[in-house]
């Protein structure tokens, strides 16, 4: 039995995008605490906000092309889109670090936990920017 046989009688199917943009999510998410965990090794516990800013950097600029040519399967474009992208996730950064401050310096808890608990509502702040915003088309297209 030859592959295309065996997809064809499967009828395997591409995830939707849904699927792949949690996909994705999920993977840059993994990505970008591994980055901030070994920069905070580097650089220090007490440099965790230069080390979310690092995490930050890469880990965006990883996203976007995953998000770009696996999610949404665009072409042209590429600084406009990347400009909307960093945008939302510019918005993203600040709050993120306002509140890792804010929980590092008036609790008991760490960098890493108190990123931890950033990473849950920053995560929900860009999935609805993302949707609204980043990657919103206008309703006749």
């Amino acid at each position: 039995m030859n592959t295309k046989s065996l997809f064809g009688t499967l009828r395997l199917r591409p995830a939707g995008p849904q699927l792949r943009y949690m996909g994705v999510a999920l993977f840059n998410t993994a990505f970008g605490y591994s980055l901030y965990s070994i920069s905070l090794i580097l650089f220090g516990p007490l440099n965790y906000l230069y080390s979310l800013l690092f995490a930050h950097l890469v880990s965006t600029t990883v996203a976007f092309f995953l998000y770009r040519s696996f999610v949404f399967v665009v072409s042209g474009m590429i600084l406009k889109d990347y400009s909307r992208f960093q945008a939302v996730y510019l918005l993203a950064l600040v709050a993120n670090g306002f509140l890792l401050e804010l929980i590092v310096r008036n609790s008991a808890v760490g960098p890493y936990y108190g990123q931890a608990i950033c990473l849950v509502v920053v995560a929900v702040f860009s999935y609805l920017a993302h949707k609204h915003f980043s990657f919103r088309r206008s309703a006749s297209k």
